[in-house]
């Protein structure tokens, strides 16, 4: 897990400084392109079928992720690294929020008191002003929010289809949806910045595959609390490489997320052993 945490840090990196000279549309398609030979070769060995079992929500997974990406790497590419990378692993909280409409789940009551102390969180981190960017710190949430829905769908996919398949989708969609608009907007590139996007891709990649295989040998509930290592991967490379340098104010922003995080996960975990043990009582 910390693996992948690190891995899809690395992804953040290379395509921040790729943008130097690549665009937007750019950075979108090699980031989705250069998964799929390994994912088809890796499916052949396998003898899988990369088409899937519930087609319909392998589409909408691979929809939604699409959209997510294209959010994610605007906000990479305009935000410091270490407060986008915060700000998107907000997702429980959206998950929280959105799972009586899409699974009929209820929503645990301590939801409802970590919303007041998320937006104090995420204003920390941002701290609006007169030079405030909107469309980038929108694009950060609403990666949030996409990533949120994408796990939503995943839980209906996880007795179906195998997660080469799902992680096919996405990066399938999400070529097909950056292909018009990178030859629309192409520019050339020097070596470095294209052999950036290539790592981009492969480092997404093994991000994906370590994740997939962490949640597979390990409980759910455990492994997320190693998933806010990220921020701090994030805030550190930031710093080392392009030199971010969060101050006070986002760093108090960043550890009230890290912490209502981890508290969430340590309710969420009480409030299902509590309902496991009532459908027992009532058997």
């Amino acid at each position: 897990m910390l693996l992948s945490s690190l891995m899809f840090v690395f992804t953040s990196s290379f395509i921040k400084a790729a943008s130097i000279e690549a665009n937007h549309f750019q950075a979108v398609f090699f980031r989705s392109i250069i998964p799929i030979p390994m994912i088809l070769a890796i499916a052949r060995q396998r003898n899988i079928s990369v088409w899937g079992t519930k087609r319909k929500l392998l589409f909408l997974r691979g929809f939604y992720g699409a959209l997510q990406l294209q959010f994610f790497i605007y906000a990479i590419i305009n935000l410091r690294l270490g407060d986008v990378t915060i700000i998107a692993s907000t997702w429980p909280l959206f998950v929280a929020l959105l799972s009586p409409s899409m699974t009929k789940e209820k929503t645990p009551a301590f939801i409802f008191w970590m919303i007041p102390l998320f937006l104090i969180s995420l204003s920390l981190i941002i701290k609006p002003s007169s030079n405030f960017q909107l469309l980038p710190t929108l694009s950060a949430v609403s990666t949030a929010v996409g990533v949120a829905i994408i796990s939503l769908i995943i839980r209906r996919l996880k007795n179906t289809d195998p997660p080469l398949v799902i992680v096919f989708y996405f990066v399938f969609f999400s070529t097909l949806l950056a292909l018009p608009t990178v030859i629309y907007f192409w520019k050339p590139l020097s070596s470095l910045s294209y052999l950036q996007l290539f790592f981009s891709g492969l480092t997404a990649f093994v991000a994906q595959m370590s994740i997939t295989q962490a949640y597979r040998l390990g409980a759910p509930s455990f492994l997320s609390l190693f998933s806010y290592s990220s921020p701090v991967f994030a805030y550190v490379i930031g710093v080392i490489f392009f030199g971010e340098y969060p101050d006070i104010y986002a760093l108090i922003g960043t550890a009230l997320i890290i912490v209502c995080g981890m508290y969430s996960i340590k309710l969420n975990n009480k409030d299902t052993l509590k309902n496991k043990l009532t459908s027992k009582a009532t058997l």
